[in-house]
């Protein structure tokens, strides 16, 4: 995958090696590209065009964000295979809510996640069923 704009390329590798399709979506989304739902590869492909200089505007996913108002939106499935619908919203840059619902019965769930420092994330969930989860880890971007 090479992308050419003006005089700048972009390529996309990895160690270990790995297709760059499977970087890319590494990259944007944390997830390997067989993992993805289709929204997910939706949306990897505008951005794909976006970086390539194919597109410019916004594609369906941010029009439909956009139109919910809301800042994440994902289709996905759950352990089991089952349909989930998970959006939410950044209420500032260090804290963000969502809910997440599956297809079946009691598998709503209120997610919140908190950075409380740079690498200290905090995170918290609602379900529900009555269930309900808190934790708190730590991440280094290098």
């Amino acid at each position: 995958m090479k992308f050419a704009r003006g005089h700048n390329d972009f390529r996309f590798s990895s160690v270990p090696d790995l297709p760059e399709d499977e970087v890319v979506a590494k990259l944007l989304f944390n997830k390997s590209l067989a993992k993805l739902s289709a929204l997910q590869i939706a949306q990897l492909a505008n951005e794909i065009d976006k970086i390539g200089g194919l597109s410019s505007g916004s594609g369906l996913l941010e029009q439909l964000k956009s139109s919910v108002g809301v800042d994440v939106l994902d289709i996905g499935t759950d352990k089991l295979g089952g349909a989930t619908v998970s959006a939410g919203s950044y209420l500032n840059d260090h804290t963000y809510v969502g809910v997440q619902q599956g297809t079946g019965a009691g598998s709503s769930r209120v997610v919140i996640d908190h950075d409380l420092t740079k690498n200290l994330k905090a995170k918290g969930e609602v379900g529900a069923d009555g269930r309900s989860k808190i934790g708190i880890g730590i991440e280094w971007e290098y």
